[in-house]
């Protein structure tokens, strides 16, 4: 079934959209041009998908469901045309892409709190020392410093790329020190659910 045209997207969805999409977020598209976002979490990330669900409600048609064969929670809206925009935005060639205009619309502290949830590791040592990262492995180091740039513009964050080696491949991965940890942490503090509150220091 898809979503009317009665269903109109609220900016707090698109917000949540945008940053499922940078994180783990899936879009499926099907013969008709109507889009399905998909949400994948491990079992102890329930309250999470439960939380994404009660604000994606009006979207969807079940409440998340439990697989049997990995215990994972899993989260699937209505097939929509009115999703389509997000799949031409983040999607080419079936493969996801950080686009220039990214700064048009990754404005909301929303989407970068669903980002870290999906992808975000605290780096947290004694003596006052904590920093985060940005698993942003599937990008190019063209489309990080896209995202670099989006976030010193919109939010004022300075974040830099590091390379790192992962499966004996060179990969890259966003980090933000000591200049923009606080501010960051204040940005996305009030929306980080429960089970993923270790990775705030």
């Amino acid at each position: 079934m898809e979503i009317t045209g009665k269903t109109k997207i609220t900016s707090r969805q698109k917000a949540i959209i945008i940053g499922s999409l940078l994180g783990d977020g899936y879009l499926d598209k099907n013969p008709y041009e109507s889009i399905c976002l998909e949400i994948k979490q491990r079992s102890d990330h329930r309250d999470y998908v439960f939380w994404l669900w009660k604000e994606l409600k009006a979207l969807c048609n079940r409440q998340p469901y439990q697989r049997a064969d990995n215990h994972q929670w899993r989260l699937l809206t209505r097939y929509s045309k009115e999703l389509k925009f997000y799949h031409n935005f983040f999607y080419n060639n079936r493969k996801k892409v950080i686009r220039k205009d990214i700064v048009k619309i990754l404005r909301h502290p929303l989407s970068l709190a669903i980002w870290y949830m999906d992808d975000g590791t605290l780096d947290f040592r004694p003596h006052n020392h904590y920093a985060y990262f940005l698993a942003t492995y599937c990008f190019s180091e063209t489309e990080q410093k896209i995202l670099v740039n989006a976030l010193y513009k919109n939010f004022g964050i300075e974040a830099t790329i590091q390379k790192t080696k992962m499966r004996d491949k060179q990969q890259y991965r966003l980090y933000i020190g000591k200049n923009s940890r606080n501010n960051f942490r204040t940005l996305i503090q009030p929306y980080i659910v429960k089970s993923f509150r270790y990775k705030l220091p």
